[in-house]
């Protein structure tokens, strides 16, 4: 579901798990923490990580800075709709949260592709989407039982993965570290550097040049 292309945390994350076996500004989606959670560029990464760990999809999200949930949102939208031709689940979760393709015009022959890349329409999409953390939540969810139905197989790893930043360097406002995970022993460092932006004050995970 998530382009490796600018999801360079995730991409390093998931070959970590594998290996078991412009400036943005806040909005109003941000969800409130404690002030200790993003005081750090490590602090945010460690919260991620754990987000993730935990499964739990609506945190991860607002760690995020603004331009990273677009962009994590446009992956996510463009998938579903790929998807969903085939996956009821995911047909009546879009639905639930504005995506119908009979309202929005968006018709049997427009692909997720096609969406991915007109700004225009997937911007409509999105203005549509009243609550984009439950929304990315659900759908996310919804997309992992699913690859787990096809597998057969559970989502489980054997043991649980370390993950530190290192050499982290703060130039302001931006800040980047390299993301380094022990499985089951093994250390490995992730090829890009995970990347931050301090927003009021706070420690967002930014991702994307």
């Amino acid at each position: 579901m998530k382009d490796s292309m600018f999801l360079v945390l995730w991409a390093a994350f998931a070959v970590a798990m594998a290996g078991c076996g412009g400036d943005d500004a806040a909005d109003s989606q941000s969800s409130e923490k404690p002030a200790d959670e993003l005081a750090t560029p490590q602090a945010a990464f460690d919260a991620y990580i754990a987000a993730q760990l935990a499964g739990d999809f609506k945190k991860e999200f607002s760690l995020l800075t603004p331009s990273s949930r677009k962009l994590i949102l446009t992956d996510t939208i463009a998938t579903a709709l790929a998807r969903s031709a085939r996956d009821r689940e995911l047909a009546a979760l879009l639905k639930k949260h504005g995506i119908d393709r009979n309202r929005l015009d968006l018709g049997e022959t427009v692909s997720g592709s096609d969406i991915a890349v007109d700004p225009e329409r997937m911007k409509m999409l999105m203005a549509a989407i009243d609550d984009q953390p439950t929304f990315y939540a659900a759908v996310t969810e919804a997309m992992h039982r699913a690859e787990t139905r096809s597998t057969g197989d559970a989502e489980e790893s054997p043991t649980t993965p370390k993950a530190e930043l290192i050499n982290v360097k703060i130039d302001g406002d931006t800040a980047e570290g390299t993301p380094r995970f022990t499985v089951e022993g093994k250390q490995m460092d992730a090829d890009q550097p995970a990347k931050f932006q301090k927003i009021d004050g706070r420690w967002y995970v930014h991702l994307g040049e």
